[in-house]
Parts: structure tokens; C-alpha cells; sequence
């Protein structure tokens, strides 16, 4: 079954009869080395056709000027976070291990020594993980919530509701 999955883009081609009131369907992907082979119920077969060229339609719109200006747009906020999630991870990172230098007790040189090495790591761990935190949930939720990986979601979810199953096999490059 399809279930979450997004359908493949290409063109698929009829494979034969109905067999067993289900209509084959064919498509390779050469991109991925993959075939898709679906079958659909034979009263679905045109829904399904349609539902497929609308999918198509669907993920080259991705392509338009207003798509990559929108994509270029969200960036460039996701951007501005990154800097701002970054710069406070760094400072907490190096902050903390600085305060328990400062405030312990014990020889100066010991502490200065410590609390500087700690610094340097803690900011650098703190700049790192936030970094890497804010971009992947930033991109995450860019792709997720885009109008049209949404719509491409909708027609997947359409297409197992109307009985289509799905076999994937790899191909020979």
C-alpha cells in the first residue's frame, strides 16, 4: 500500500489487460534505479490516470518563479534564525563552564585554565548543536508545511484510498 508515501513524478505507462479486475501500471525511475509497479482496481483505473497527471502537474510547479522566490524567501528567515539560535548557544555554551570557574574555589591558574578550555568547548558545542538543530527543524518544517508537498501528500492519500497498491523493485543501472 502507498500509505505516506508520495508518488513518484514520471510517466506511467498501461502494462497489458486487467488481470484479475486490476489494471497494471508501469513506471521507471532511472534517476533511482527504481520501477514502480502499481495496480488499481479496474473501475479506478481513470481516477487513478488523473490523479496521477495531477500529481505530475503538482511537482513541477516547484519549479515556477513564485515556488523558488517563496523557497528563497523562507530561507533567508530560516537564515536569520540559524544566526540568532547560534549566537545564544554559544554564548550559554561558554557561559556556563566560565561561571563554575569563576565561582569555584581552588587555585587561579587551575580555574583560568579549566574555565578558558571549557569555554572554548562548551561555546563550540553550543554554537554546533543549535546550528545543526535549527537548520534541520528549520528545513523540516519548510518542506512539510510548503503548499505543495501538502497537495503532493493529499493525492498520495487519495491514491491508496482508491485501492492502488504499490511494488518497488530495484533496477539494474
Amino acid at each position: 500500500m502507498l500509505g505516506d508515501n508520495l508518488l513518484p513524478v514520471g510517466n506511467i505507462t498501461k502494462a497489458g489487460t486487467p488481470v484479475n479486475g486490476r489494471q497494471t501500471y508501469e513506471l521507471t525511475d532511472s534517476a533511482r534505479n527504481k520501477k514502480y509497479t502499481y495496480t488499481v482496481p479496474e473501475e479506478n483505473a481513470d481516477t487513478f490516470e488523473k490523479l496521477y497527471e495531477e500529481n505530475n502537474t503538482t511537482a513541477d510547479s516547484i519549479n515556477s518563479p513564485e515556488a523558488q522566490e517563496k523557497l528563497v524567501e523562507q530561507g533567508r528567515k530560516l537564515g536569520n534564525r540559524v544566526k540568532i539560535y547560534t549566537f545564544v548557544g554559544s554564548i550559554l555554551g561558554a557561559g556556563i563552564p566560565a561561571a563554575l570557574a569563576i565561582f569555584n574555589k581552588g587555585k587561579v591558574w587551575k580555574r583560568a585554565v579549566f574555565g578558558t578550555l571549557g569555554a572554548i568547548a562548551g561555546g563550540t558545542l553550543g554554537a554546533l548543536g543549535t546550528t545543526y538543530l535549527t537548520f534541520s527543524n528549520g528545513f523540516k518544517n519548510i518542506v512539510k508545511n510548503s503548499p505543495t508537498h501538502q497537495k503532493l501528500e493529499e493525492i498520495s492519500h487519495k491514491a491508496s484510498d482508491l485501492g492502488v497498491e504499490c511494488q518497488v523493485q530495484n533496477i539494474q543501472a
